[in-house]
């Protein structure tokens, strides 16, 4: 039996030597994997350390005379980043349905099963009226047809790295878990663009010069989303001289409320995809031994 897998990258084929002959989850796992590096290239040279025009005013009435400084960013952000990182959404979410539907036994192989996310448990109950909190039952139907099959370690992981379980056990919010994440990224970006806009700036380094004759050298580090304005206050001096500000950009993604149509945050940073992409990864491999061929 041939276990290898033939995958495209680009123009090219590459047999693929890991565990399973039908390892589709790898297929689509490989493409975000492309998609993320196509998109970070793409961003880098956006993102990259640069210099950006710093220009001042004297602040008015003041007493003693204070100098105004403010950092405009240069460079317009493309389009294409968000077509992009939703390619690299659909086919990390895809490997992870791959994925539910080979841990289930052939008869289901044609069924409708998605790998299952939930922020909320399907079967909380409210314990004043005894309802569930979750009341559409089709949750509680999709999650039991997804998982019931399995392994049972497989069912009980992946139960366990749900965003209500995990939620529940570390205290933190669950709209930050990165399953949480990717579902509602990859929802918004099937049905609106995602927007891709400056979120911040790290790693910037100003330099001026003193009255004394030497130089200044310090680094600043923007407040979250400051650097999404047309230009932020970087600092005030009581004398006027040339700043220097050679700033990191980074680039987040966020959307229009579809009621209100305004801008959501919070902003989701580029950096978090490659925790998406390793958080996949590590699921998909101790998930796959427990794939019924």
């Amino acid at each position: 039996m041939n276990y290898g897998l033939w995958w495209a990258v680009g123009c090219r084929s590459v047999l693929d030597e890991r565990l399973y002959p039908d390892g589709s989850w790898w297929s689509k796992f490989d493409r975000a994997q492309c998609h993320l590096e196509n998109l970070q290239g793409l961003v880098a040279p956006y993102t990259a350390g640069r210099k950006h025009p710093v220009t001042s005013q004297l602040i008015p009435d003041s007493e003693p005379k204070t100098w105004e400084y403010r950092v405009w960013f240069e460079g317009k952000v493309d389009p294409i980043w968000s077509v992009v990182a939703g390619d690299f959404l659909f086919n990390t979410r895809a490997a992870l349905d791959h994925m539910i539907i080979a841990l289930n036994p052939p008869e289901m192989k044609d069924r409708l099963i998605y790998f299952p996310i939930y922020g909320e448990d399907p079967w909380r109950r409210d314990p004043r009226t005894r309802c569930y909190v979750q009341r559409d039952p089709l949750d509680r139907h999709n999650f039991t047809e997804a998982v019931k099959r399995l392994h049972p370690t497989a069912r009980a992981y992946i139960k366990g790295l749900q965003p209500y379980a995990a939620s529940a056990e570390s205290g933190n919010d669950v709209s930050d878990h990165v399953l949480a994440i990717l579902k509602r990224l990859n929802n918004i970006d099937k049905h609106r663009r995602l927007l891709a806009t400056r979120s911040g700036c790290n790693g910037a380094r100003i330099r001026y010069p003193l009255p004394s004759g030497e130089v200044f050298e310090g680094f600043y580090e923007f407040p979250p989303g400051i650097a999404s304005a047309d230009g932020a206050v970087i600092l005030e001096l009581p004398f006027e001289v040339d700043v220097e500000f050679v700033g990191s950009l980074t680039v987040g993604f966020r959307w229009k409320d579809p009621t209100t149509h305004e801008l959501v945050p919070p902003v989701r940073e580029l950096a978090k995809f490659t925790i998406i992409r390793d958080t996949m990864n590590k699921h998909l491999l101790a998930l796959e031994p427990y794939v019924l061929s």
